[in-house]
C-alpha cells in the first residue's frame, strides 16, 4: 500500500504549525494522514496529540518515505540535529500557521 504525503506546501507547514522540533516519524504522521484523520487529532488547543494507530500508515513508514518526509522536513526550513536515541528536526523560524495556532488557545485560567 503506498501512502500519500500532502502535495502542498501550505497544508504542509499548517500540519506541522506548532511544532519547533519533531521526530522523522512523528513528522511522517502529521504530513501522511488523511485530512481528515488530521483535522480530528488535531481539533483541540493543544500542539501535542497521540498518534492514531492507523496500520495502513505504520505499513507505508518505509525507507522511501523516511526519505521523502526527511525531504520535505528540510525544504520547510528544519535542520537535523542529533540526539542521544533519534535525531530530531527542529526549526526557529516563526510561521503564520504558528500564529494562527497561538490565537486559538484559549488562556489558562489559574484558580
Amino acid at each position: 500500500m503506498s501512502v500519500q504525503i500532502v502535495a502542498d506546501a501550505a497544508e504542509a507547514r499548517r500540519r506541522l504549525a506548532g511544532r519547533n522540533r519533531l521526530t522523522l516519524f512523528n513528522a511522517y504522521f502529521r504530513l501522511h494522514m488523511p485530512r481528515e484523520m488530521f483535522d480530528a487529532c488535531d481539533a483541540g488547543p493543544s500542539t501535542w496529540w497521540d498518534i492514531p494507530a492507523d496500520i495502513a500508515l505504520l505499513r507505508g513508514y518505509g525507507s522511501e518515505t523516511k526519505l521523502t518526509t526527511a525531504g520535505v522536513l528540510l525544504l520547510l526550513g528544519y535542520i537535523p540535529v542529533r540526539g542521544r536515541t533519534t535525531t530530531t528536526y527542529r526549526r526557529s523560524n516563526i510561521w503564520d500557521e504558528d500564529l494562527d495556532r497561538l490565537s486559538r488557545i484559549e488562556p489558562i485560567v489559574y484558580q
